[in-house]
């Protein structure tokens, strides 16, 4: 279509067939909806907007009236060059109380010498009970469609999480399940500004325990690592594999 019509082969015509095929119908159908008394109305709107004219008019006529029988002044509050003047002074200063602040002072995130350390991951965990094999009894006594064989919580422990930076704890940290049954995943975002240069980082998961530091971490990972300025080493959990990321 292009070569027959001479135009730029890269010019994408057929995108323009909706845009040609619909925009008359589109504004035809806005033109009877309102555009049509706007621009064109007819004989009984016309009359209608006269008709509510001449009635305004003759409420005004009536006031002005009413006023003048009374002996009343309608006086309209006349300003003086300073109250102009102090008006215009106040707007500049907002304007440049606006204009500063929107440019000042500068938001930094974290400081651009150092490095960014974030802990980010979901995670379930364990169930609070264990899952139970259900007796004939039991099973007996449930209805035919709820009749599984496991009986299973649930509730899901919170998850811990403990971070160490070169044999030194600068974080722990508590999440719950999500859901109304806390059956849901834990969830961490957390973010960390570090020095760059070599550390040794130490991350302890807890899935199964109320408090941290209860017997020895479900999940743990401990490595070297070099972080430089800017540079963002996030700390993640695959749930697949079932270990500590570091990215």
């Amino acid at each position: 279509m292009n070569e027959l019509l001479g135009i730029d082969p890269d010019i994408p015509l057929f995108h323009l067939i909706p845009f040609v095929v619909f925009s008359p119908i589109f504004f035809y159908v806005l033109y009877n909806l309102g555009l049509k008394e706007i621009f064109n109305p007819s004989p009984e709107v016309r009359e209608q907007r006269r008709l509510h004219k001449e009635a305004l008019a003759r409420e005004a006529a009536e006031r002005t009236s009413k006023l003048q029988d009374s002996g009343l002044k309608l006086k309209t509050a006349k300003r003086t060059p300073l109250q102009l003047l102090g008006q215009g002074v106040t707007f500049a200063l907002f304007a440049l109380v606006i204009g500063y602040f929107s440019g000042a002072p500068a938001y930094v995130s974290h400081p651009p010498e150092k490095a960014l350390l974030m802990l980010s991951f979901t995670h379930a965990g364990q169930h609070v009970e264990k899952c139970k094999k259900r007796s004939r009894e039991e099973l007996a006594k449930l209805a035919p469609n709820m009749r599984a064989p496991m009986s299973c919580s649930r509730e899901r422990w919170p998850v811990i999480a403990q971070l160490s930076l070169d044999g030194d704890n600068f974080f722990q940290g508590v999440a719950t399940p999500a859901g109304f049954s806390k059956d849901g995943h834990s969830s961490f975002y957390e973010d960390f500004s570090v020095s760059t240069g070599k550390h040794r980082i130490k991350v302890y998961l807890w899935d199964g325990v109320a408090n941290a530091g209860q017997g020895a971490p479900d999940f743990m990972l401990e490595q070297d690592v070099d972080l430089g300025p800017r540079e963002i080493l996030v700390i993640g959990f695959d749930n697949e594999a079932g270990r500590i990321t570091l990215e």
